[in-house]
């Protein structure tokens, strides 16, 4: 590639990231090598969050902005040293007579694994197996796992947890806490109310500290710091008139001292069960690194879409073909999970959204009775 092309690749990778361009895990190693003080430039525009997601064991996301931050601080001449890693780098005829092709027992179980990958899209065998090993193997077992499966619309439904997820907290405008922030939840807070209602909570403090010596705003951050049960009843009686209150919501991590307050703005009369649910199953679940992408392909094995939720929710197998079909779809799919799906494909009945339907409502063992013996004989 000439030095147009290398510098357009370095502005992509900084401006859609570089998970976004595609690139081989193998250009975290050459950045070291390569110049060992950006570990000091990473680490100083990332340094907090890339702990955080080392201790979740999150190394997509590790990944993508350890690389995303190292190529934002290099200079043309290292970048282009980098380049042939990045999915976007078109290599020379010169530089790929130069690269040197060392035959290995891994190489070997590559080129054999490609070859099988090509005669299957020339000769497409629709067998359900094959489908799921195509999305949770490579040369191994990796981390995605098939969870349910359409019979009616092929449909498979594959959990894919080294995916970017970004559920965009920061546009969730009754969201206080925020994640990314340096300060205090307790600060978030309260700089969230003196935006929100700036004179309604200087006028509730009004004749109550020295203004030669705080703002209203010091004199609310001193109260939730003393008394943080006290001083959001006081928030909460401020807001009353506005029918609204702040709702706290405790979260929790896997780890111990893994402890989140979540602070959200309500209408006084909301049912927290949505909220609840909001804050368990996106906030914390983002926070503690359950939320995982989950992806649906058609029958030819091409991307239909996805959607992000907390794994938690899918940890059995009724709750991942329940989730799918009464949240993600609203009751309008047909996924079940796998070990029924492939009790249906391995049957001889020809299965209808009727049958899906009641197949739902059996238990694991009532189905493998009802779809072995024929459903003629449960008619």
């Amino acid at each position: 590639m000439n030095e147009k092309n290398i510098k357009e690749l370095k502005e992509r990778i900084l401006e859609e990231s570089a998970v976004n361009v595609g690139f081989s895990y193998n250009v975290m190693a050459e950045i070291v090598k390569l110049e060992p003080m950006y570990l000091m430039d990473i680490m100083a525009a990332a340094g907090e969050h890339l702990t955080f997601r080392a201790n979740q064991g999150d190394f997509a996301f590790f990944a993508n902005m350890f690389v995303t931050e190292a190529v934002a601080a290099m200079d043309y001449e290292d970048f282009s040293k980098i380049a042939k890693y990045f999915f976007g780098y078109r290599m020379t005829e010169e530089e790929i007579l130069a690269e040197p092709i060392e035959i290995t027992r891994a190489n070997y179980q590559e080129f054999q694994e490609k070859a099988k990958e090509l005669h299957e899209l020339k000769y497409y065998v629709p067998d359900l197996q094959e489908r799921i090993s195509k999305h949770t193997y490579s040369l191994k077992k990796n981390e995605n796992e098939a969870v349910a499966y359409d019979p009616i619309n092929k449909h498979i439904a594959v959990i894919e947890p080294n995916s970017f997820i970004e559920p965009h907290l920061d546009l969730e405008p009754l969201l206080i806490s925020d994640y990314e922030s340096r300060k205090s939840n307790e600060e978030v807070l309260i700089d969230y109310l003196v935006d929100y209602q700036p004179e309604l909570f200087e006028k509730a403090v009004e004749g109550k500290y020295d203004e030669s010596e705080m703002s209203y705003k010091d004199y609310w951050l001193e109260l939730i710091e003393e008394d943080k049960t006290k001083a959001l009843e006081s928030i909460n009686n401020v807001l009353e008139p506005l029918d609204k209150e702040v709702y706290s919501y405790i979260g929790h991590g896997y780890c111990q001292g893994d402890v989140w307050e979540l602070f959200y703005l309500k209408d006084k009369q909301e049912d927290t069960r949505n909220i609840d649910d909001y804050l368990e199953h996106t906030v914390t679940a983002y926070f503690r690194g359950s939320l995982v992408d989950v992806t649906i392909y058609d029958e030819n094995d091409e991307y239909v879409e996805s959607f992000y939720c907390d794994h938690e929710l899918l940890w059995n197998e009724k709750a991942a073909e329940k989730y799918i079909n009464e949240e993600l779809y609203e009751g309008t799919a047909s996924f079940v999970d796998i070990k029924t799906a492939y009790l249906i494909e391995s049957s001889d009945i020809e299965i209808t959204k009727e049958d899906i339907e009641e197949i739902l409502r059996m238990t694991i063992e009532e189905r493998e009775s009802y779809l072995s013996e024929g459903k003629e004989k449960h008619i």
